[in-house]
């Protein structure tokens, strides 16, 4: 599970460098999948 809290995490800074570049179309789909993970 600790390496689960990890990935999570790396996720969102993923999604916070891609909110911050121009590409925001990544970004809502990477908000959709951590909806999908954490339910």
């Amino acid at each position: 599970m600790k390496h689960l809290h990890l990935l999570l995490e790396k996720f969102l800074l993923l999604d916070e460098k891609i909110v911050s570049s121009p590409l925001t179309k990544l970004s809502e789909q990477g908000t959709i999948i951590k909806m999908n993970i954490f339910y």
